[in-house]
């Protein structure tokens, strides 16, 4: 598991490109929350090359996941060699931790 956001609260904040080993298809994304965020979105995007990026995934928290200070969601049959991670919406006055990992095919 790769830790892409460390600690952030606000918005705008990219991970770093994470080049991985081999294209991947399938993707983890673990967010872990501290303090009092009432609100977060977070954009989760893909490229082959590093030079043009998509958008893998868009996950908005729900209201559970707040309280639980933590959500957990996969992304399938999305072939990418870089991945990169962005708040997109927050609010509150806590922090933003982001992990990925990625999965066997």
């Amino acid at each position: 598991m790769k830790l892409m956001i460390d600690e952030a609260s606000v918005v705008g904040v990219y991970s770093s490109d994470l080049n991985l080993q081999s294209a991947m298809h399938n993707h983890s994304v673990e967010i872990r929350l501290t303090g009092n965020v009432t609100a977060l979105t977070v954009n989760v995007e893909g490229s082959l090359s590093g030079n043009h990026w998509g958008l893998l995934a868009s996950h908005i928290l729900s209201s559970s996941e707040i309280s639980n200070k933590g959500a957990l969601f996969h992304i399938e049959s999305k072939l990418v060699e870089k991945i990169r991670v962005r708040i997109i919406n927050y609010s509150g006055t806590g922090t933003v931790s982001i992990w990925y990992t990625p999965y066997p095919n």
